[in-house]
């Protein structure tokens, strides 16, 4: 057997080709930072599934601990079994998740703790997301909340405005301003913009903005910030507006 599980659950150790995950599960994890933490840990808490009539189990909570896992090349994880019917087990999946999400860090204190651990594993907390944006974001956190839009994917863009101009349409147009025109055949222009925030609301919400991007399926894997930026410009900017 392949797995670095508690020896505290390996008496719930089944394999994990026996197991399927809950269809159409509305949440989306990051399996790269589960995996990064059953590496250093291994599993010290089980996923929780429901036995299926053929004999293999649906999971209801943990799906990307078992996606991770397998990332991993485990064989076997640790499962909890729960005699819940269909919609007793669809309930607690969405508890689960809801429950999650109600939660709330204090910023004060999760920078402490944070600062006290991560110069000690640094490539470890990265992978889990910690990364200067990150820790940046806790340093200033918003002072008051944004009247900014929600867009439909999550995303809540960022308030930009230069020192001394109110005028929405000046701000717009000196943002978008910049480009050199290149004389030379094939030459391309290197374009760098300086964002100014007026309070640490607004750095906050860029770095939120950051963050979406590093974790988002569709820009994750680009290598760069800027490839970030710029895929998510081209899919959400009409160029002629």
């Amino acid at each position: 057997m392949i797995h670095k599980v508690s020896k505290d659950l390996e008496h719930l150790l089944i394999p994990v080709d026996q197991l399927e995950t809950l269809p159409g599960n509305p949440r989306k994890g990051n399996v790269s930072a589960i995996a990064s933490s059953y590496e250093e840990f291994g599993q010290v808490k089980p996923i929780v599934a429901v036995d299926n009539e053929d004999g293999t189990g649906t999971v209801i909570a943990g799906n990307h601990q078992l996606a991770a896992a397998k990332e991993l090349g485990w064989t076997h994880i640790a499962v909890l079994h729960v005699p819940f019917d269909h919609d007793k087990a669809i309930a607690f999946a969405l508890a689960d998740n809801r429950t999650s999400d109600l939660g709330e860090d204090d910023q004060t204190l999760l920078h402490e703790m944070l600062m006290s651990v991560v110069d000690e594993m640094p490539e470890f907390f990265e992978g889990l997301g910690w990364d200067d944006f990150e820790i940046a974001s806790i340093e200033t956190p918003a002072a008051g909340a944004s009247s900014a839009v929600v867009a439909n994917d999550g995303w809540t863009p960022p308030v930009m405005q230069l020192p001394g101009i109110d005028d929405a349409d000046t701000t717009k147009a000196l943002i978008t301003q910049g480009a050199t025109a290149t004389k030379s055949a094939g030459a391309k222009t290197n374009i760098q913009y300086t964002l100014v925030f007026n309070d640490a609301g607004q750095q906050a919400t860029w770095y939120g903005f950051l963050r979406y991007l590093k974790s988002h399926a569709d820009f994750r894997d680009l290598p760069t910030t800027s490839e970030q930026v710029m895929a998510f410009l081209t899919r959400h900017v009409n160029p002629d507006q």
